[in-house]
């Protein structure tokens, strides 16, 4: 047989909560599932949880998720209309221990996910038919060799050993295991792949939805209220609000710009009174990313102000393309990931820098323009990429 004549392998997928925003594996694996069975458990954890409101919260979810076991993606969040049912997708939560750190622990885990994980397995991948396990979260890697899979594949999106809230030592010793024992290493930055052992890691960069991030969408409401329906010049920027944010930065630009108004759309996991401060930086609680596009299509810029710590030098983020298919001006301090955007991003060092450069945007919104910046992420759609990824799969 042919390889386009091969049965696509099923996947069992160890990777972020399905009810988020979209990750880049779910981007992918939403797209390999039209041709195969995936089952697909929601994060084991990178870390062990803190007596704290937000990991009391998500212990308390994670029981309600694994009581009630949904059988297909059902809404069980406020993101859940952005990942609607897949027929060929079912989704499980686990109940285990978070990032074990002692060898007992680590055998207690292992022990809890392989009866849990083999169950669903028989219950829901056809019979006799081949799969592989993709891990994209390390601490899975002890599973290996115990769910009766055919090969691994590591798709790594980020450098977890500078990644902020994880367990670095215990992850670490996880990925250095998974990345010996996998057959395929997938990593979302040139960066990440110099880390792995060349004959097995490919480079499969983000892409993007075209369809969502070109085709126009009407102004938020949320945005219309701050701007006071556009009236006023804005520089957004959505994702994780974290310690990776150069704080300083915004609030220096801020204050030379007092005209202009600065909006951070997300979760917010770091101290940010030094921007709550300014009265014209504003906070608007995390969005579906279906509804991302009303406001990335319409405020004046789109801003990555990041610190270049270890995390932001090995990134790729999902909005950088975004940004670019949106069709706006993008700014942003310099890190890798952008280098292949040289002409398309604009990067900054300074406050005075991002002032002039945001200031000089307001000229930059003709038609000519965005239709310039959404050029140079046509090729990349997640289509693309779910085709790239499937013929290095159909090669190991």
């Amino acid at each position: 047989m042919t390889n386009l004549q091969q049965k696509k392998k099923h996947l069992v997928v160890f990777g972020e909560d399905f009810n988020g925003l979209p990750s880049s594996t779910q981007h992918l694996v939403k797209l390999l599932a039209n041709e195969r069975k995936v089952l697909w458990v929601n994060s084991i954890g990178l870390r062990q949880p803190k007596f704290n409101f937000t990991d009391c919260q998500r212990v308390v979810n994670k029981i309600g998720q694994y009581l009630f076991k949904p059988k297909k993606c059902k809404k069980v969040s406020p993101f859940a209309k952005q990942n609607a049912s897949h027929d060929n997708i079912h989704v499980m939560s686990a109940m285990t221990i978070p990032a074990p750190q002692s060898k007992g622990a680590r055998e207690v885990a292992r022990f809890l996910l392989t009866k849990q994980v083999n169950k669903a397995i028989k219950k829901f991948l056809p019979q006799g038919e081949a799969y592989d396990l993709w891990i994209s979260l390390p601490t899975a890697a002890d599973l290996i060799g115990h769910l009766g899979e055919d090969k691994v594949i590591y798709y790594c999106g980020d450098d977890f050993s500078s990644l902020a809230g994880v367990d670095h030592e215990t992850v670490t010793r996880r990925e250095q295991k998974l990345i010996a024992k996998a057959d395929l290493i997938l990593a979302a930055s040139y960066t990440l792949k110099t880390k792995f052992p060349e004959a097995k890691s490919h480079w499969v960069e983000h892409g993007v939805d075209l369809s969502l991030f070109n085709d126009p969408k009407p102004m938020a409401q949320e945005l219309k209220d701050i701007t006071q329906n556009n009236a006023l010049p804005s520089a957004g920027f959505y994702g994780s609000i974290s310690e990776w944010l150069d704080q300083d930065l915004v609030v220096e630009t801020a204050k030379l710009l007092p005209h202009w108004q600065f909006i951070f759309i997300g979760h917010i996991h770091t101290d940010v009174d030094k921007l709550k401060a300014q009265k014209n930086i504003h906070f608007v609680e995390a969005q579906a990313h279906q509804d991302l596009p009303g406001f990335s299509q319409h405020w004046t810029a789109s801003l990555m102000p990041f610190r270049l710590n270890g995390q932001i030098k090995a990134c790729n983020p999902l909005k950088l393309t975004e940004y670019l298919a949106a069709g706006q001006p993008v700014i942003a301090t310099p890190f890798n990931a952008v280098k292949q955007y040289q002409g398309f991003v604009q990067t900054i060092s300074t406050a005075k820098e991002m002032a002039e450069t945001l200031e000089a945007s307001k000229a930059q919104q003709s038609e000519e323009m965005k239709q310039g910046l959404r050029k140079a992420v046509s090729n990349k759609s997640w289509i693309s990429k779910s085709q790239q990824v499937e013929k290095l799969l159909e090669a190991i």
